[in-house]
């Protein structure tokens, strides 16, 4: 019968819990492609306002302001946990990234980077909550 020491339970035990913590960052680490696809938004506490953005699996998108005004885009996989959106208007186009976490997504504006959360997650609740809150 072979004895297992207190030092060989603790190394199994660390393994164990190295496991699980690799495991729960697989599950949350930046999320591209078809993973983007659904209805994403931005409660903005400031003059931003309400902003819905709308992901479709055929590469097309669209953003919606609270004021009313619509930009229609495309998107595409970049790999690497990104995405390319191109925001298509009338004689020219703005090209912007963004990557997402869980239910997160981060577009890189120039001079701000807004954050969306996916519409009808506890997220999104919570920070409709904050933002009606403070208004």
């Amino acid at each position: 019968m072979t004895k297992i020491s207190w030092s060989d339970v603790t190394i199994i035990v660390l393994a164990i819990i190295l496991l699980l913590w690799a495991q729960s960052w697989y599950n949350t680490a930046p999320m591209t492609g078809e993973r983007v696809v659904g209805a994403w938004k931005s409660y903005s506490l400031s003059k931003f306002g309400t902003t819905t953005a709308e992901f479709r699996g055929d590469g097309t998108c669209r953003f919606r302001e609270s004021g009313g005004e619509q930009f229609s885009c495309k998107w595409n996989d970049q790999g690497h946990g990104q995405i390319k959106i191109v925001v298509i208007e009338p004689g020219k186009s703005d090209v912007f990234f963004a990557g997402t976490v869980g239910d997160r997504l981060y577009v890189n504006e120039p001079g701000r980077e807004p954050s969306f959360v996916r519409a009808e997650s506890k997220f999104a609740y919570d920070r409709q909550l904050l933002a009606k809150a403070t208004r």
